[in-house]
C-alpha cells in the first residue's frame, strides 16, 4: 500500500492524510507519502523505486485495473 498526495490537487479535511495508489486516474500524478504494508511488500516496491517523496503519474492501467504501469 502506497500513501500518497495528488499533486496540484487539495485533499479534503477527512482525507489529509493522503489517498491509495490505485485513486490516481490515468494521466494523474502524486508524490509518495509513506510506502506501508508487510516488510517483504514494503521492500519490493522500495526496490523498484518508489520510495517517499518520489513523484509518480499513472500511465495506464490493465483491463482489470491490475496490475498498472506507472512513470517514477
Amino acid at each position: 500500500m502506497l500513501n500518497f498526495k495528488k499533486r496540484h490537487h487539495q485533499l479534503s479535511k477527512e482525507n489529509q492524510d493522503g489517498l491509495r495508489l490505485n485513486d490516481l486516474k490515468p494521466g494523474e500524478m502524486g508524490r509518495i507519502l509513506e510506502v506501508g504494508g508487510s516488510d517483504q511488500f514494503r521492500l519490493r516496491l522500495i526496490e523498484m523505486g518508489l520510495t517517499k517523496d518520489t513523484e509518480i503519474c499513472v500511465d495506464k492501467f490493465a483491463p482489470l485495473r491490475d496490475p498498472m504501469e506507472l512513470i517514477v
